[in-house]
């Protein structure tokens, strides 16, 4: 599953173009390369709980694949990543 990465992904967070792969020939929209995700299955900024190592500063194209959405835990799946756990909102 590549993930896009932009020019502005690279102004924003910087360890994104340490890892990214960049495209042969100009992409869309500002498209410089990709974070591939096939190899492992999983994201390669992911952190030792398998959660997004950069979340704050993530690429354009994950903060529109909501945490937690039904994409999202279906994508965990697929690549033997465990679930999100919902997140309790009391304290």
């Amino acid at each position: 599953m590549p993930v896009d990465v932009f020019e502005v992904d690279l102004l924003r967070e910087p360890r994104i173009g340490e890892q990214a792969q960049p495209l042969r020939d100009p992409g869309l929209d500002g498209e410089v390369g990709y974070l591939n995700c096939l190899e492992s299955g999983a994201c390669p900024l992911l952190n030792g709980e398998n959660c997004c190592g950069i979340y704050p500063t993530r690429p354009s194209v994950c903060v529109l694949f909501e945490a937690g959405s039904d994409e999202c835990q279906e994508a965990r799946r697929v690549f033997g990543i465990p679930a999100l756990e919902p997140v309790s909102t009391q304290a």
